[in-house]
C-alpha cells in the first residue's frame, strides 16, 4: 500500500489523477468511459490513473453498468471511508474534536473538558490522545488520517503558525505544539473556516458566490467570501467586524475597546444584558416564544443591535448572502423574519431579493467542519482560493 507521504507526492500532485479522483468523489459511482468523456481524457490515461488510485485505496470496482452493446462497462466507486480527517474547535474552556470521512460524514465527536484557559499543551496532548483512542476503537490505521485542522477564535497569520487571540496582545507560536502531533496540521480562524464549510457543503454551496458568515458565539467573527474566494486581507485580519465601533464610549469589549459590536451581540453579551441578570440564551428564547414581555423587549433590542452591524456589512461589502452561524444560529429562527424586516426598513439599499439573510444549515458545527475540511482540501487540492 502506498503511504500518505508518497500518495501526496506521486498521486495527488498529478493533475489528471487529481481531476479523475475529484470527479469520482463528486459522482460516487461512474464508469471509465464517462470519466474520459467528462474530462476529455483518453481511456488508457483514465485506466492507468484509476489503477494507481485503486492501489492507494481511494477506489474500487463496483459491478457493471448497463451495456449498449459489447462488454458491460465496469463501475468505479469512490470509497468515502478510505481516509479520514480530524477537525478541532479550540475554545476558552473546552475543545471539541470531530472525525469525518471524505464525504464530511461525522464518524465520531467529543467535547473535551479543557481549553485555552488550561493550556495549549494540555489541549494538543489531549487531542493526540483522543485520536489514538478512537483510531484504535474504530480500527483505523494512523496512515488513514489525512491530518488535523484547528479552528481558533482569533487571528491566524499567513504562515499558519501564529495566532493572536482577542484577549491577548501578542502572537502565540504554535510551531512547537505542531511537533507533538503525528499528522499534518492546519490552523485557521473559526469564522473563515465556517465560511469555507458553508461554501463547500452548506446551504449556499450551490447558490452563492459572495457571502458573509456571521459566527456569533462567545465572540463575533465574520468570514468573507468574494466571488468564491475567501478574503483574508493583507495581514489575515479581514472580517473582524465584531470589533467595529457601533457606539463610541459604549459597552466595554473583551478586546479593551468601548462600543464594539461584539459587546452587544455576542452570546455572553446577550445573556448578561437580560433584565434578570445573566440568563442562559435558551431560557430567554423560550420566554420569547411564549410571549413574555420582558423577553420580547430584550430580543427586539438585540435585533436592533444586530441590524446595526449587518447594515454596515451590507453597505461595505454588498454580499448576496449574510449567513448567521455559531451558537446564536440555534435560536435565530425565532427572530430572522423580524431582523430581515428591520433591515428592509432601515437600510436604504437593502433589497431582500439581492441581499438574503439566512441561518446556517451547519449551525454551530460550521467552523469545526471547516477545520476538518482543511486536510481533505490539501490532499485533493480543492478550492484553496484566498484573496
Amino acid at each position: 500500500m502506498i503511504v500518505l507521504q508518497d500518495l501526496s507526492q506521486e498521486i495527488i500532485k498529478n493533475t489528471n489523477r487529481r481531476r479523475i479522483l475529484n470527479l469520482i468523489r463528486q459522482e460516487k459511482k461512474i464508469t471509465k468511459a464517462e470519466i474520459a468523456k467528462r474530462l476529455n481524457l483518453s481511456i488508457p490515461t483514465v485506466t492507468g490513473n484509476i489503477a494507481a488510485l485503486e492501489e492507494a485505496g481511494f477506489l474500487k470496482q463496483s459491478g457493471v453498468a448497463d451495456s449498449t452493446g459489447g462488454r458491460p462497462p465496469v463501475v468505479i466507486e469512490f470509497l468515502e471511508n478510505s481516509y479520514y480527517s480530524v477537525g478541532v474547535d479550540v475554545r476558552l474552556k473546552s475543545t471539541e474534536v470531530m472525525m469525518v470521512n471524505l464525504n464530511y460524514q461525522i464518524i465520531t465527536r467529543e467535547i473535551l473538558p479543557f481549553g485555552l484557559s488550561t493550556s495549549m499543551d494540555r489541549v494538543v496532548k489531549g487531542i493526540d490522545g483522543w485520536i489514538a483512542v478512537n483510531t484504535a476503537r474504530l480500527q483505523i490505521d494512523n496512515d488513514r488520517i489525512l491530518g488535523i485542522g484547528f479552528s481558533f477564535h482569533g487571528i491566524v497569520d499567513q504562515t499558519g503558525l501564529l495566532i493572536k487571540f482577542t484577549f491577548e496582545n501578542q502572537w502565540f507560536d504554535f510551531s512547537e505544539y505542531k511537533k507533538i502531533l503525528k499528522w499534518p496540521v492546519f490552523l485557521e480562524n473559526e469564522a473563515n473556516l465556517a465560511a469555507k464549510a458553508e461554501l463547500e457543503i452548506g446551504i449556499s454551496s450551490a447558490e452563492a458566490h459572495d457571502i458573509v458568515f456571521l459566527s456569533i458565539n462567545q465572540g463575533v467573527g465574520t468570514g468573507i467570501v468574494i466571488n468564491d474566494y475567501l478574503y483574508k486581507g493583507s495581514a489575515s485580519k479581514a472580517g473582524e467586524f465584531g470589533h467595529m465601533i457601533i457606539y463610541g464610549g459604549g459597552q466595554k469589549c473583551q478586546c479593551g475597546e468601548l462600543g464594539c459590536w461584539e459587546a452587544y451581540v455576542s452570546v455572553p453579551a446577550f445573556e448578561k444584558s437580560y433584565f434578570k441578570g445573566a440568563t442562559a440564551a435558551a431560557e430567554i428564547f423560550k420566554a420569547y416564544v411564549q410571549g413574555e414581555p420582558a423577553a420580547v423587549s430584550h430580543i427586539q433590542s438585540y435585533i436592533r443591535y444586530l441590524a446595526l452591524g449587518i447594515r454596515n456589512i451590507l453597505m461595505v461589502l454588498d454580499p448576496h448572502y449574510v449567513i448567521i452561524g455559531g451558537e446564536m444560529s440555534l435560536y435565530a429562527h425565532t427572530f430572522i423574519e423580524e431582523l430581515t424586516e428591520h433591515l428592509h426598513d432601515s437600510v436604504r439599499l437593502f433589497n431582500p431579493s439581492k441581499h438574503i439573510l439566512r441561518i446556517s444549515d451547519l449551525k454551530k458545527d460550521a467552523s469545526i467542519l471547516g477545520a476538518a475540511l482543511l486536510p481533505i482540501e490539501k490532499t485533493f487540492n480543492l478550492n484553496h482560493r484566498i484573496l
